[in-house]
């Protein structure tokens, strides 16, 4: 889930809240496009999912066959995890996910980053 993550972020540009609010109904595979119509914040109230604070952040993201592969990976990984964890997963339609389906807090997508990028540091 966070190659997806890094993938989508890298070669479309997509901010953090934007990749984690993003569902499989909003990805055109036959357009090879996908459309940013949510994001995923923290607020003190906790998670919210929201439209993007401005129109302009509503687009269409054209993606890669590389990009393309990697999502049709996680399709079948999360349709995986919908068979092992059956009633218990929350299907949210989401890309980017734990395997129980449940939405992924923003800070802890940069947690995991910074933690990775000290641990293996050069």
């Amino acid at each position: 889930m966070y190659i997806t993550l890094f993938f989508l972020t890298v070669y479309t540009g997509m901010r953090r809240g934007e990749i984690l609010g993003l569902r499989w109904g909003d990805i055109d595979f036959d357009l090879k496009e996908l459309k940013v119509i949510l994001t995923a914040n923290w607020t003190r109230s906790g998670l919210v999912i929201q439209r993007p604070k401005t129109n302009d952040s509503i687009r269409r993201v054209k993606l890669f066959q590389m990009i393309i592969d990697d999502l049709l990976e996680r399709y079948e990984q999360i349709q995986s995890y919908k068979v092992e964890y059956g009633d218990v997963y929350e299907d949210n339609d989401l890309v980017c996910c734990y395997p129980t389906g449940g939405y992924i807090k923003p800070k802890n997508v940069s947690l995991r980053v910074w933690t990775y990028l000290s641990e293996n540091q050069a």
